[in-house]
């Protein structure tokens, strides 16, 4: 059975949940493997844990609110010890306490209620946000939208996104896509998380690409890994979904006004390819179609590809590969093609 995602209040109690347990510095190695897994989980997990770092760092209980306190943790407490595992000491009373005074801030302090966009295999659409900023989402995409008074926050969790931002410079706009986060004050770009990368091309202005990463629990809890990488107009950059120890250095490469257009045909319904890998071609086709294709000779992965055509027309994009002379394909069912290399028979 398929495991059921959790809500975004079950993250933000998990993430407030381990929060208080590293603000108590008694976390040992096994803690720590633990809570290292739980940020692997999802990106989710490391935004949520990020936000309410930020907000713990400015927040000041007075001791006059620790009775009403203690009873919503006591309420929030049986919800935390079916869900942590290891997460929580059996006798933490401050970090519950902590917990109840985060989850109660954050549910009274949010300028916009959360919400999700999403859009189907081989549907596209375009929105307004409450800011005046505008999203276009590519097929089969999510992404959840949690704004404050202090920053305008997006979380793509899959697929590929077009930000037009409104300008507010005293409210940063910013877009989480696995450890990544994508800030930007007024500008349009273009996220896209597919499989295990993240691809940023800025179409106007500038935006600032950074790494979170967990910390030990004498240093504190997710922080930027690095400086930011500074992407101007005109520029793309494709990284892994998560920091790594050996990450290698970005390759931020220019992309030309046809680039970006052909980068965005999507929003026009067309699949556009020029010297694009067989292997590109057939992640979009798939995406765009639901179809499933598979290359069984290695040999034609990295096989370069041209072509313009409109989303839904896989036939013709189909039988345009099979004119290459030695690219035979193979149908499996209405919904599954399968190319390999064509056998050449003796006359």
């Amino acid at each position: 059975m398929k495991r059921a995602t959790p809500s975004t209040e079950v993250i933000r109690l998990e993430a407030a949940a381990w929060l208080a347990q590293l603000e108590t510095g008694e976390m040992d190695s096994a803690d720590l493997a633990a809570l290292r897994e739980w940020m692997g989980r999802s990106h989710r997990h490391v935004a949520e844990i990020r936000s309410i770092a930020e907000l713990s760092a400015s927040m000041n209980v007075m001791n006059d609110f620790a009775g009403p306190l203690e009873e919503a943790a006591a309420t929030f407490e049986p919800v935390l010890r079916k869900r942590r595992g290891r997460m929580l000491y059996p006798a933490l009373g401050l970090a519950m306490l902590f917990v109840a005074v985060l989850v109660l801030f954050t549910q009274f302090n949010e300028g916009e209620p959360e919400r999700s966009l999403v859009t189907r295999v081989g549907e596209y659409a375009e929105h307004e946000l409450a800011d005046g900023s505008h999203v276009a989402l590519n097929t089969d995409s999510r992404l959840e939208i949690s704004f404050t008074p202090q920053v305008r926050e997006i979380t793509l969790l899959r697929g590929e996104a077009l930000f037009t931002v409104a300008k507010d410079p005293d409210r940063p706009f910013v877009v989480n896509a696995g450890s990544r986060r994508i800030t930007a004050v007024g500008t349009a770009f273009v996220v896209r998380l597919v499989d295990e990368d993240v691809e940023v091309s800025v179409t106007e202005g500038m935006v600032a690409v950074s790494s979170m990463t967990i910390r030990a629990a004498e240093v504190g809890p997710a922080v930027e890994s690095a400086a930011p990488i500074q992407l101007q107009e005109k520029q793309t950059l494709k990284l892994p979904v998560n920091e790594t120890e050996t990450a290698p250095q970005p390759d931020i490469r220019p992309i030309s006004d046809s680039g970006l257009r052909h980068k965005l045909a999507w929003r026009e319904g067309l699949l556009y390819f020029y010297r694009s890998p067989l292997t590109e071609v057939v992640s979009e086709v798939s995406r765009h179609t639901g179809m499933r294709i598979s290359i069984l000779d290695p040999e034609l992965q990295q096989r370069e590809f041209d072509g313009l055509f409109r989303v839904g027309e896989t036939e013709l994009l189909l039988e345009a590969l099979s004119i290459h002379g030695d690219i035979q394909m193979t149908r499996v069912g209405t919904d599954t093609v399968m190319l390999s290399r064509a056998v050449d028979t003796p006359e």
